[in-house]
């Protein structure tokens, strides 16, 4: 008589999801609240899940979290929740957040490479994708000018600081797995 497995595959994909979900909405909450978006470690979060869950399990943690939110979960920065969330000022970021993790596992399944170059240039690519969502969709709130100055400028450096810490976080992960 064979045993039965502990977990099964899709009960493990359930668990990524779920902590990737709490993994994000703990990110968002920490933030610098500069108006009309807050600087927060969302990015940070979304980075990490793209460069170390699997590629169905990243993209379904990125879609529950945005679905949490379109329906009203305190889950996006400062607790906000509610689908105009999705689609006010911060909405491209949070679109942004999806197009990031698909680029981002995409890059990391064709390539194969996990050396800090590539790490690098992966997180960077991500992050850009992500600002320049958030900030054209910015664009149509206040203008494209005023939406580079209060939602692009004010987070390179801060972006920069992050793709740093998730380097060092991957690196850090990759070295306890062995």
């Amino acid at each position: 008589m064979a045993s039965k497995k502990f977990l099964s595959l899709s009960d493990l994909e359930v668990i990524s999801v779920m902590g990737g979900v709490l993994f994000l909405i703990l990110t968002s909450q920490m933030s610098i609240p500069l108006k009309p978006v807050p600087i927060t470690l969302q990015t940070f979060g979304v980075m990490l899940v793209g460069l170390t869950f699997k590629r169905s399990a990243a993209i379904k943690s990125i879609i529950f979290y945005l679905l949490l939110g379109a329906m009203g979960a305190p889950v996006f920065a400062n607790f906000q929740g509610g689908y105009h969330c999705l689609m006010g000022p911060t909405g491209g970021y949070l679109w942004g957040f999806l197009a990031a993790i698909i680029f981002m596992t995409t890059f990391r399944k064709h390539l194969q490479n996990e050396n800090l170059i590539y790490i690098f240039i992966n997180c960077m690519l991500g992050t850009l994708i992500i600002l320049a969502c958030g900030f054209g969709w910015l664009g149509n709130f206040m203008g494209f000018e005023q939406a580079v100055k209060s939602g692009l400028f004010p987070f390179l450096i801060p972006g920069f600081i992050k793709i740093i810490l998730v380097m060092i976080s991957v690196r850090y992960l990759k070295l306890i797995q062995n």
